[in-house]
C-alpha cells in the first residue's frame, strides 16, 4: 500500500491509498458520511455524498470505496452518486439482494443496508455478503471484486 492520505472536507475525513495486488494497482478509499439524522437535518450527509462524488471523479481507476454511506438504494442521493460516473455497488453486481447492515447490535437485528462497497465501472462485484463485527453497531460488507 502506498500514497496513503487523508481526504479533507468531509464530516469524517476518509483515507485513500494505492494498493497493488498481482501487479495491478487500485485506488482504495474508506468512507463514513455524517448521518442524515441527528445532525440538524440532512445537509451534512448530502454534502458528504456530493463531495465524495467529486473526489471519486478525480481519483485514478480502478477505484474501490468502502464504508458507511448512511444510505440505501432508496436514497436518491446514493443513486445519484452511483450514476454520476457509472459507479457500481458490489452487492448489486453480485446479486446479493438486501444486505441489512445496521443496526447490528439490537435484538431485532439489522434492518437497513447502509454500508456499501462502491466500484468504478472497470470493476465488478462477483460476491458480496455481510458479516458480524464485534463491538460494532454495523455488520461489515465483504466483497469479492474482479476486473471487467
Amino acid at each position: 500500500m502506498t500514497d496513503a492520505a487523508v481526504v479533507p472536507g468531509f464530516g469524517f475525513d476518509p483515507v485513500r491509498a494505492r494498493l497493488t495486488v498481482r501487479r495491478r494497482t487500485y485506488t482504495v478509499m474508506s468512507f463514513h458520511s455524517k448521518a442524515p439524522l441527528y445532525n440538524g437535518g440532512t445537509g451534512l450527509w448530502e454534502s458528504d455524498l456530493c463531495l465524495l462524488s467529486s473526489v471519486m471523479a478525480d481519483l485514478p481507476a480502478p477505484l474501490i470505496v468502502a464504508g458507511d454511506f448512511n444510505a440505501t438504494r432508496d436514497h436518491r442521493q446514493f443513486r445519484d452518486l452511483l450514476n454520476s460516473k457509472g459507479y457500481r455497488d458490489a452487492g448489486d453486481d453480485a446479486g446479493a439482494g438486501l444486505m441489512p447492515t445496521f443496526p447490528a447490535n439490537r435484538a431485532v437485528g439489522p434492518i437497513a443496508g447502509i454500508d456499501h462497497v462502491v466500484l468504478s465501472g472497470d470493476l465488478v462485484g462477483v460476491n458480496a455478503e455481510s458479516a458480524e463485527v464485534s463491538r460494532s453497531d454495523h455488520r461489515a460488507v465483504i466483497a469479492t471484486v474482479a476486473a471487467q
